[in-house]
This record gives structure tokens, C-alpha cells and sequence, in this order.
């Protein structure tokens, strides 16, 4: 709340400098909108590669339908919409939470290795450009990949035992374990999230136009994979006020200004939360409509890297 009050009240106090975000172009707003769309479109694409992978029969549209509907739902408290997503597929499919929390732990850890990565070529870049050379940026990339790196070297260990919560930790270790051992769909699932990315670049160069920055591609760079991670741990409902923070800080940080980074991402925040409003209320009313009263009976989890 706090957050959400700040950024507000910053928005307020410098209402004079943001009055150029009204009079952002039609054709603009229509670009944005698809770059939010194709990026909602690729990123549900990751996970329907990984849940088909484990042998959920679920179809592509229907994973998109609840993907949109998750978008939805992360702005209430708690970011809810993972929950939604793995109470569907338990709920219609039977596929256990722990084994749902298994594989999207490697989309995860997939993430956080293409936003270390990017993030040290965009510092970097930056800086060679004539830029500033962020060290804080550096070390915040540098230590992320370094977490990606530590756990892609080692799965979690199976425990023998039968007692719930250990059953539960064997799901969760299984899925993981199943992901690590099909490098063509975490390839393919790797592909898509620098695809995803780099629609989140391009929506970011519209918005950063839209408020009279030109951001060079070595800004866009770190812009990205920053403000995507950024969802994953946001502490406020939907990264509300988070995200624009954080746009904020790295073009400050890498010698731009402070307003033109946070502006942007209001920018793309107001057209964010019309489609999320549209299309993922349509979502939901989809998703609760498919779920049935009674979960049915969870099978036992299979043996990692079958279908």
C-alpha cells in the first residue's frame, strides 16, 4: 500500500511533467496493446510447452484463457494468480500442486538466467556506448545468474519417506526433475522467454517515445528482463507502482532520467490495465465456469522425465 500510495503521490506532484503521457498517439496505444497481447500469447506458450511435456492434456487456448485469467487475479493481495493456474490443472487434470510448483520452478530459474545475462550485456553495453557503468546493476545481474547457475547444477533430492509433507516435496522434486531431463522443451521454453522479452523491449521503446525519451537499444536491454523478473516478486498487487520504480531507478542508474523511465512504464501500465480488465475478467468468467465442485482424486506422481 505504501508503494501504491507513493507512486501516486509522485505521479501528483509532478503532474505538470506527466501531461505529455495524455496526449500519447492512437496508433502508439494500438501498438502497446499488441506488444501486451503477443507478450501475454508467448508467455502462455511456455507454460502449455511444459504442462503438454508432463502429460496434461490441455488445449492452447484454454491455457491462455486461464494464463489471462492468473494476469487478472495477481492484482489482488497475495498474487493469487499461480494459485488459480495450478488449482485449474489440478481441479479439470488431476496434475498435483507440488508438481505444478516443480515445473514452473524451472521456467523460473530459465527466467532469472536470460535477465542476469541480458542485464550484464545491457550494463555493459551501456557503458561501451558512453553511457555510465552501473555497479549496483552489475552486481544485482551478476548475482542472479549466479542463483540460476546454482540451481540448473543440482535437482532437489527425493526423500524416503512416506509422511505428507515428504510426499509433497517428492512431487515437487519430480516435476523439477522431469523439466531438466527434456532439453528440447527447456529449450524450447528458453526461446520463447527472450521472445517474451524482447516484446517487452519493444512496447517499452513506444512508451519511452510516448514521453519524448529516446532510449537506445542498450537501455530497452536491461529495461526488459528487469521489469519481468520484477513481476515474479512484486510485494504489491500486480507490481503496481513496483515495476515503474523499477523502470525508474535503471534509467537513472545508467545515466538517464529518473521521470522518463517511470513515466514509460506508466505508459504501458494504463494500457495494461484496460486489456487486463477486458480480456482477463472474460478469462476468469471462463475458468470459474470450468471448475467443478469436487477436485478428483490426484494420482500418484510418476517417475520423473515420464509423460
Amino acid at each position: 500500500m505504501v508503494v501504491v500510495v507513493g507512486f501516486g503521490w509522485y505521479l501528483w506532484h509532478n503532474r505538470s511533467s506527466f501531461e505529455a503521457v495524455l496526449e500519447v498517439s492512437w496508433p502508439t496505444i494500438a501498438g502497446i496493446a499488441l506488444g501486451i497481447i503477443l507478450t501475454w500469447v508467448v508467455a502462455s506458450t511456455q507454460t502449455y510447452l511444459m504442462y503438454r511435456a508432463e502429460g496434461v492434456e490441455i488445449g492452447w487456448w484454454e491455457n491462455l484463457m486461464v494464463a489471462l485469467a492468473g494476469v487478472l487475479v495477481n492484482y489482488l493481495p497475495m498474487r493469487l494468480g499461480t494459485v488459480v493456474r495450478m488449482r485449474y490443472v489440478k481441479v479439470v487434470y488431476g496434475f498435483g500442486y507440488a508438481r505444478s510448483v516443480g515445473i514452473l520452478g524451472i521456467r523460473l530459474v530459465l527466467l532469472v538466467t536470460a535477465t542476469g545475462v541480458l542485464g550484464l550485456v545491457g550494463t555493459i553495453w551501456v557503458w561501451l556506448a558512453g553511457g555510465v557503468l552501473s555497479f549496483e546493476l552489475a552486481v544485482i545481474f551478476g548475482g542472479l545468474l549466479a542463483l540460476a547457475a546454482l540451481a540448473s547444477f543440482r535437482s532437489p533430492s527425493q526423500v524416503e519417506s512416506e509422511r505428507r509433507r515428504h510426499r509433497i516435496w517428492n512431487e515437487f522434486s519430480s516435476g523439477y526433475a522431469a523439466m531438466r531431463e527434456r532439453p528440447a522443451v527447456t529449450a524450447q521454453v528458453l526461446c520463447l522467454i527472450l521472445m517474451q522479452l524482447a516484446l517487452v523491449a519493444w512496447r517499452f521503446s513506444l512508451s519511452l517515445k510516448a514521453v519524448g525519451a529516446n532510449a537506445p537499444v542498450s537501455l530497452l536491454v536491461i529495461l526488459s528482463p528487469a521489469t519481468t523478473l520484477s513481476n515474479f516478486v512484486a510485494l504489491v498487487p500486480g507490481g503496481l507502482g513496483y515495476r515503474e520504480a523499477i523502470m525508474g531507478y535503471v534509467t537513472m542508474a545508467t545515466g538517464f532520467e529518473f521521470n522518463s523511465g517511470l513515466f514509460a512504464g506508466t505508459v504501458d501500465r494504463a494500457v495494461l490495465m484496460v486489456l487486463v480488465l477486458i480480456l482477463g475478467s472474460a478469462s476468469f468468467f471462463y475458468v470459474w465456469s470450468r471448475l467443478p465442485g469436487e477436485a478428483p482424486t490426484e494420482p500418484p506422481p510418476s517417475e520423473p522425465g515420464s509423460s
